[in-house]
């Protein structure tokens, strides 16, 4: 039976799952926290919107909070965000983005830390009866338990903004369902990408509007989101056309080969141009885009490093969209390498603003 696009892109429902994910990736992406949280120093943002913002843990929620701006979340997943901030409350004192005014040792949380009048809009269950082994975690703290730097009451109250919308502007949904279509009418692998391919094509033009209003947001974040648009939706169509026909003949593969490489990248640098004018619909006039991607991969099975084409072609698309702005983001911030399981990767940052700025 065929997979809805909808039931695809769901998240894990499971707790246990996500903080496993949470606890393996918060060293890893150390580095990226760390370097988006000088960016918000420099730039002073009034307005924050993190575009794909996930389960949180390329994002340094805990400044962006203490900033005091307005902060914007957006992911296609419905519930990972929510899910991501619950267990992204507590600041991290060991971490080097985040030892605020070396208040004490303690854990503290990031809402109660704002004061009782302030934490209430952050969190729905906001206890102001601090617990007796710190003053800035309040009476209603439930600790997720193990490594992981959450609290379990959390529920989300009227802050932040958290939208479950297509930062592609509602291309990849299309595509997605477009792609299910392809699927149930299709008899063979070359129909299936026929109509696929002319799907991609016929929607460059869908547009879907975030609720974000024009020329709002002083700052935007994009970070890791272009390197996922690489695989999805290609491969929920892939998955499909495989689960209802069966995986190609080597000799199907490899007359689609060029058909196939075609197709993944449309889709890619659609998606990327469609992103694009989001953020640049969305964008202050002279606010600035942070974008972070990888550009080489590590693979252990190998022992090498491999160059991520589709990242270099996805850097032209920006350029044409945006002005790299060099100055405003120190060259140490500029490249940085983490290491998820066993694979590694170098990922590109840059800081951009819009064609017309000065």
């Amino acid at each position: 039976m065929p997979t809805s696009w909808e039931d695809y892109i769901k998240g894990p429902s499971n707790q246990a799952a996500i903080q496993s994910y949470r606890a393996l990736s918060e060293g890893a992406f150390r580095p990226l926290r760390r370097v988006l949280a000088n960016v918000v120093k420099t730039c002073e943002p009034s307005s924050i919107a993190c575009l794909g913002a996930g389960v949180l843990n390329d994002i340094p929620f805990d400044e962006l909070v203490l900033s005091g701006a307005a902060i914007h979340l957006v992911d296609l997943i419905p519930g990972i965000v929510d899910r991501g901030i619950g267990q992204s409350v507590l600041i991290d004192r060991n971490a080097d983005d985040a030892d605020i005014d070396n208040q004490g040792t303690d854990d503290a949380c990031v809402f109660c830390a704002l004061g009782a009048a302030r934490a209430a809009k952050w969190c729905k269950r906001f206890n102001g009866a601090g617990r007796p082994d710190s003053s800035r975690i309040c009476g209603g703290f439930t600790p997720v338990g193990g490594n992981a730097k959450g609290c379990l009451s959390y529920e989300r109250a009227e802050l932040p903004n958290v939208l479950y919308q297509d930062v592609t502007g509602g291309y990849a949904t299309a595509f997605g369902h477009a792609a299910l279509n392809a699927t149930e009418k299709a008899i063979s692998w070359k129909q299936a990408f026929g109509i696929a391919t002319a799907a991609a094509k016929q929607l460059r033009n869908r547009r879907e509007r975030l609720d974000i209003a024009d020329g709002s947001i002083d700052l935007v974040t994009s970070s890791m989101l272009l390197s996922q648009f690489e695989h999805e939706p290609y491969d929920y169509f892939s998955r499909q056309v495989a689960a209802r026909l069966g995986p190609p003949s080597a000799r199907e593969e490899n007359r689609l080969h060029r058909t196939l490489e075609k197709l993944k990248n449309d889709l890619l640098l659609n998606q990327i141009a469609a992103h694009c004018e989001e953020v640049a619909r969305i964008l202050a006039p002279d606010g600035r885009f942070f974008v972070a991607f990888e550009l080489f991969h590590y693979d252990p099975a190998r022992d090498a490093w491999f160059m991520v084409p589709e990242m270099h072609a996805a850097l032209g698309r920006l350029a044409h969209h945006f002005n790299f702005d060099f100055a405003a983001l120190p060259p140490a911030d500029s490249i940085v390498t983490f290491k998820l399981g066993e694979a590694s990767s170098v990922v590109q940052n840059f800081l951009m603003r819009h064609k017309h700025a000065a």
